[in-house]
C-alpha cells in the first residue's frame, strides 16, 4: 500500500465529507451572537447598539470598504479590536473561530455590495 497516497485519499475524504473542517455556519453564528448586537444582522452598521456607541460600527455592505478589506485586515480587527473606537478584542476566540467569522463578515459584505450593484443603487459617496 502505498502511505502517501493513502494519507490523500483519506484527507480529501474528510475534506469533502465535512469531518476535517469547522461546521460551514460556524461564521454565522459568531457573528449573529458576538457581532450583529453592534454591527446588525445585515452587517450594515445598525445593530441595536450603535445608537449608544461613538463612533459608530463599521458597514460592512460599504462599497468602499470592502474595496479595501483583505482577510488578513478583517481578521486582525476582530482578533486585536480597533483602538479608539468600540470595536473590543475578540483574542478569546480560537484561531479557527477567527477565521470562521473573517470568512462569514467577507462574504456578507461580498454579497451586499453584489446585491447593491444588480438593484442599480449607487454606491456610498455616489451621487
Amino acid at each position: 500500500m502505498n502511505v502517501p497516497r493513502f494519507r490523500l485519499a483519506l484527507g480529501a475524504f474528510l475534506l469533502l465529507s465535512g469531518c476535517a473542517s469547522e461546521p460551514p455556519d460556524r461564521g454565522r453564528e459568531l457573528y449573529r451572537t458576538s457581532c450583529a448586537p453592534c454591527h446588525g444582522l445585515e452587517a450594515d452598521g445598525k445593530g441595536p447598539r450603535a445608537a449608544v456607541l461613538d463612533p459608530k460600527p463599521r458597514d460592512y455592505t460599504d462599497p468602499a470598504w470592502r474595496e479595501t478589506a483583505t482577510f488578513e485586515s478583517v481578521l486582525a480587527s476582530i482578533r486585536d479590536g480597533v483602538p479608539g473606537t468600540s470595536m473590543p478584542s475578540w483574542e478569546i476566540l480560537t484561531q479557527e473561530d477567527l477565521e470562521a467569522v473573517t470568512r462569514y463578515v467577507l462574504e456578507i459584505s461580498a454579497s451586499s455590495v453584489q446585491n447593491r450593484s444588480d438593484s442599480g443603487l449607487p454606491s456610498q459617496g455616489e451621487p
